[in-house]
C-alpha cells in the first residue's frame, strides 16, 4: 500500500480532526473538540509563510459588552458598551475642595479603543447601527476624545482596565461643557446624586451614529 493510500485509509477511519481552522468573512476560528477560539489572522499568515499583507476582518455589532471588534494584522479597534450604573467620580479643585467624590448613575457609555486613541460617547439605549451618539457627561472628554494628561494608559489592555483608567482617575477642570443645562458638567452630575437614572434629555448630541462611527474606524484603520 502506497503512502497516499495509507493516508486515505487513516482519514476514512477517523473523520473527526483533533483541531481545525475555519476561515470566515469575519475572521479565523480554531476549533479543538467542542471549543472554539478566535485566532489573529496575522499569526496564520506568518505560520503559512505567505509574503502578503494580513487580511482584515470586523465582527459587525455583537450582543455582548464588546459590541464591535476590527482586527487588521496586529492592529485592533474595539467598541465596548457600559450599561447605565452608579459610578463614583473623583474631581480635583471643585467646590473649594482638593478632591471631591460625586456618586451618580451615568448613562450608557461607549468606549472606542484603537492603538492610538481612546474615545468615549454616551448613548440613550443599547447601541444599534442607527443609535445616535452623545457627548459623554464627564470632565476631560471633548466630543469623544479622552484627555489622559500624565495618566498612563495601556491601549492594548482589556476594556475593563481602560474603563477603570477613564472613570477611576482624578478629573480636572478640562472640557466641562458636556451638559445642555449647566456650563460646568460637574454641577450637573452633582445635582443628580441620589437620582435613579441620568437626565438623558440633558445629553449633548455628537452629530454621529454608531454606524457612522464604525465607518470612520474602517476607513482609517
Amino acid at each position: 500500500m502506497s503512502a497516499g493510500q495509507q493516508y486515505l485509509t487513516l482519514i476514512s477511519q477517523s473523520m473527526t480532526p483533533k483541531m481545525s481552522l475555519h476561515f470566515h468573512d469575519f475572521g479565523v476560528i480554531m476549533q479543538k473538540g467542542d471549543t472554539e477560539y478566535a485566532v489573529d489572522p496575522k499569526q496564520v499568515w506568518d505560520k503559512l509563510g505567505e509574503d502578503r499583507e494580513p487580511e482584515s476582518f470586523s465582527t459587525g455589532l455583537m450582543e455582548t459588552g464588546t459590541i464591535y471588534v476590527r482586527q487588521r494584522g496586529d492592529t485592533r479597534a474595539l467598541i465596548h458598551y457600559r450599561k447605565p450604573q452608579l459610578t463614583g467620580l473623583w474631581f480635583e479643585d471643585y467646590n473649594a475642595a482638593d478632591r471631591t467624590v460625586i456618586r451618580v448613575v451615568l448613562p450608557g457609555l461607549l468606549l472606542v479603543q484603537t492603538d492610538i486613541s481612546t474615545r468615549v460617547y454616551a448613548v440613550k439605549q443599547y447601541p444599534t447601527i442607527k443609535t445616535p451618539l452623545f457627548r459623554a457627561p464627564l470632565a476631560n472628554i471633548g466630543n469623544g476624545s479622552v484627555c489622559f494628561g500624565s495618566v498612563p494608559i495601556d491601549r492594548a489592555g482589556l476594556p475593563s482596565e481602560i474603563w477603570a483608567t477613564v472613570l477611576g482617575s482624578v478629573m480636572n477642570n478640562h472640557s466641562l461643557d458636556g451638559s445642555i443645562s449647566h456650563s460646568d458638567i460637574r454641577d450637573k452630575l452633582s445635582s443628580l446624586q441620589g437620582a435613579d437614572q441620568y437626565d438623558l434629555d440633558d445629553l449633548k448630541p455628537s452629530d454621529m451614529t454608531v454606524g457612522q462611527l464604525i465607518t470612520s474606524i474602517e476607513r482609517w484603520q
